[in-house]
């Protein structure tokens, strides 16, 4: 019997069927314009959440960063806004933190955690829009600690867990009808494929906080119309 060489093709008794992969990777709004039609409508929902997703969009910060935002992160001690401010990005920082047990466990951990923190150290530089976002909040929620902060009345003034915005999320792609997967990770795609649009690479990377152009790529989707565009174009040559 002759082997199948295609990768996403298998035998499956006398048939030759297709696979495909149930996990889908999160893309981006495909517009500005759809990206607000989103944001909108999980306000509808969740108010707090919105102005979260908007922050990550404007911030390309992960959830797991961006969700733990404080208000003293923005406000230096006059009650200033600040011009920049540095975050510890949580999954560098864990990801450094392993590796660098697993090479020096000999060294002692406050030392790791040191060095840890410091690759993982991202600097985030503040923009109109999102000292717009930290106002609203603080006029609505002038003693909370963190800017978004669950409204829930179990949530002890902490952040949504990102299993509970996603839940959202696929609400709202069901509402809107969206064609594709869609979750907390779409909004830090949506500030790199939106960067990338008028930026070089190395710009893109260290605005997402990333070591290598590597792991920059995949955050930079290819909308299908510029794809059928430029495959047209090229059609048009022959």
């Amino acid at each position: 019997m002759r082997k199948i060489s295609r990768i996403d093709v298998k035998r499956v008794g006398r048939d030759i069927v297709k696979t495909t992969s149930k996990k889908v990777p999160v893309q981006p709004p495909e517009s500005r314009e759809q990206l607000m039609t989103i944001i909108d409508t999980v306000y509808d929902k969740n108010p707090v959440l919105a102005k979260l997703l908007y922050m990550q969009a404007l911030t390309g910060l992960r959830y797991s960063d961006c969700s733990w935002l404080r208000y003293d992160d923005f406000y230096d001690e006059k009650g200033k806004f600040v011009a920049e401010f540095d975050v510890i990005q949580q999954k560098v920082y864990h990801k450094v933190l392993t590796h660098l047990i697993q090479k020096k466990p000999e060294t002692p951990l406050h030392e790791l955690e040191a060095k840890a923190k410091k690759k993982a150290r991202h600097t985030i530089h503040v923009m109109p829009a999102m000292k717009e976002i930290v106002q609203e909040q603080h006029e609505i929620y002038p003693n909370d600690e963190f800017l978004f902060a669950n409204r829930h009345h179990k949530s002890e003034g902490l952040p949504m867990n990102i299993r509970s915005a996603n839940k959202i999320l696929n609400a709202v792609k069901q509402e809107l009808n969206i064609n594709f997967a869609l979750g907390t990770h779409s909004f830090r795609k949506w500030f790199a494929t939106a960067l990338a649009e008028t930026q070089p690479w190395y710009v893109v990377k260290d605005a997402l906080g990333q070591s290598s152009i590597n792991s920059t790529i995949p955050y930079v989707v290819s909308k299908d119309a510029d794809i059928k565009n430029a495959i047209s174009d090229l059609n048009m040559k022959y």
